[in-house]
């Protein structure tokens, strides 16, 4: 029968030279050490109970107030909806938290148009709300920060913009790409290369993400592109700047397509062979057939896609051999791409169904899209 843990404590003791009446002061000190660890550990979550009854009431307290605001909010506009001229409408706001106020105008100026939206910028101005709004950037969590910057976006202050570019520094890469948007949103088109700078710096390899924040300025930067594609030397920046074209596709580039699609980057050449189909280009080359003969099987299913799209039929060898290609949706898009040449490629794809499962499902794809467009 092995020894109680007292007997054992109290044999050590012996064993330590220990007189044996000492035994006894042994076991009060270990009744002591556990009544103080069980004294703190009740302290202690004493403590947290305490805390967490404290942020309960502090959070219920800032949704109050939130809820005060918003309630205030709405009952300004629904007053100036029906009574513009009514001299009540300049009273005080019931106060909030400042993010809780920047999620409650956020939403507002989201939904808000024309004289409303302008009377919400006025009245964000006029009750200092900007400048509480503006220093709430600077500190705080992310999202706070980043909600500041959202509402700032749909201002027209100068200070506003200069506090948002200020972000394209900051050492958080979210709150860098929400200032960014927030440019766009703003139309700043004079901060275009600080922009790209900011983006490709925390996300040096994301082209779809660059080139949708660049389309965001629409038509108006074509030429911006064009001199970015022509003077960078780092394929993502040259391949969203194509990508950014494509999204707001001009009549005409400058850009020699033809030349791109011997660059190294295979994004490069998947955008410029599918820019080559939305715009004109000069060169005496064809990036789409190139693009279809590509090694790289993101090129050659960017090219069978764009053939498809655009319902190109000068191109029917390079895609009868892509509907054999190793690569399931360039096989895929090739047998769209094919079928949309005519009556031939319906054929085509039809007399390939019965061996190939992929022109199966594409047929079968197809006829019921014809349908539902009335072409059967």
């Amino acid at each position: 029968m092995s020894p109680s843990p007292i007997s054992a404590s109290a044999h050590l003791w012996q064993v330590l030279g220990a007189p044996g009446g000492s035994q006894d002061a042994f076991l009060w000190l270990i009744v002591t050490l556990s009544l103080i660890m069980l004294t703190v550990s009740a302290g202690a979550c004493a403590l947290i109970i305490v805390r967490r009854v404290g942020l309960n009431h502090r959070l219920a307290e800032r949704e109050r107030h939130k809820a005060a605001f918003r309630a205030a909010l709405g009952e300004h506009f629904s007053r100036s909806h029906s009574a513009p001229d009514d001299p009540v409408l300049a009273a005080s706001f019931p106060d909030c938290h400042v993010s809780d106020m920047s999620d409650v105008l956020l939403h507002h100026l989201r939904v808000l148009r024309g004289t409303q939206a302008e009377q919400l910028r006025q009245l964000v101005t006029d009750q200092g709300w900007e400048q509480r709004i503006a220093r709430s950037t600077k500190s705080g969590t992310r999202g706070a920060r980043m909600r500041a910057l959202r509402v700032l976006s749909y201002l027209e202050t100068s200070e506003s913009l200069r506090l948002i570019h200020e972000h394209l520094d900051a050492k958080q890469p979210y709150v860098r790409l929400t200032a960014a948007r927030a440019l766009v949103r703003r139309d700043a088109t004079m901060f275009l290369g600080h922009i790209v700078a900011s983006y490709s710096d925390v996300f040096p390899d994301q082209v779809k993400g660059l080139a949708e924040l660049l389309s965001g300025f629409g038509a108006k930067i074509t030429d911006d592109l064009e001199e970015m594609a022509e003077r960078t030397d780092r394929p993502v920046v040259l391949a969203a700047s194509l990508e950014a074209l494509i999204m707001n596709p001009p009549r005409r580039v400058r850009l020699d397509l033809c030349a791109l699609m011997n660059h190294l980057s295979d994004d490069v050449r998947a955008a410029a062979c599918a820019l080559s189909c939305v715009s004109e280009h000069p060169g005496a080359g064809d990036p789409l057939r190139m693009g279809l003969k590509d090694d790289a099987p993101k090129v050659r299913l960017r090219a069978a896609k764009a053939a498809c799209e655009n319902r190109e039929s000068g191109f029917v060898g390079e895609l009868y051999a892509l509907a054999r290609d190793p690569i399931f949706w360039a096989r895929y898009w090739a047998f769209r791409a094919i079928w949309a040449t005519g009556d031939a490629g319906r054929q085509f794809v039809e007399s390939c169904a019965k061996r190939e499962p992929m022109a199966a499902d594409v047929s079968l794809e197809m006829r019921a899209a014809d349908m539902r467009a009335g072409h059967v």
